[in-house]
């Protein structure tokens, strides 16, 4: 649930920067070359949200994380999740921030009952009313300033006895 939760929402939807080295980047297009020093980047959000790598990938599907009998999880491509970033400029607190994901949720499943707010449905989704590119309903809505801002869910939470 985590991983789908991330993909959906990542921590930083937009690119991380990186700078192309001497001598230039040829692209699989022959005619493609990037000169040494430009500043190149793909966003999270536009890897998480391509089919090629997750399979309708505009939807919620925690269960495409499940490992088959293999261990392999085909509907997921865990090479394209990168919530924190890879490689050598990945994020050093990813354990961290897991161990506290892990922890926040089943302390808040155990102890309280969660809904959403009745009449508060879809707070956070795409519409029609939205400007273009954000139409898409169901579709939790980002705005990226590398600190961002996030609208919705509206939840309610009840605590359960006196666990």
């Amino acid at each position: 649930m985590l991983e789908e939760t991330l993909r959906r929402a990542a921590p930083v939807p937009s690119h991380l920067p990186r700078v192309v080295l001497p001598p230039g980047l040829n692209l699989s297009d022959p005619n493609i070359h990037i000169p040494s020093g430009t500043i190149v980047g793909c966003s999270t959000y536009t890897i998480h949200n391509n089919p090629v790598y997750f399979p309708d990938p505009f939807s919620f599907i925690p269960e495409r994380w499940i490992p088959d009998a293999n261990g392999n999880t085909p509907a997921a491509d865990k090479n394209a999740f990168l919530p924190f970033s890879i490689g050598p400029r990945g994020c050093i607190g990813k354990p961290v921030a897991y161990t506290a994901l892990r922890l926040t949720v089943a302390r808040l499943v155990w102890k309280f009952d969660v809904r959403l707010v009745p009449g508060e449905e879809g707070v956070g989704d795409g519409g029609e009313w939205r400007e273009e590119g954000r139409k898409r309903e169901g579709e939790y809505q980002l705005w990226d300033a590398f600190g961002f801002c996030r609208e919705g869910p509206i939840v309610q939470f009840r605590e359960r006895g006196n666990i």
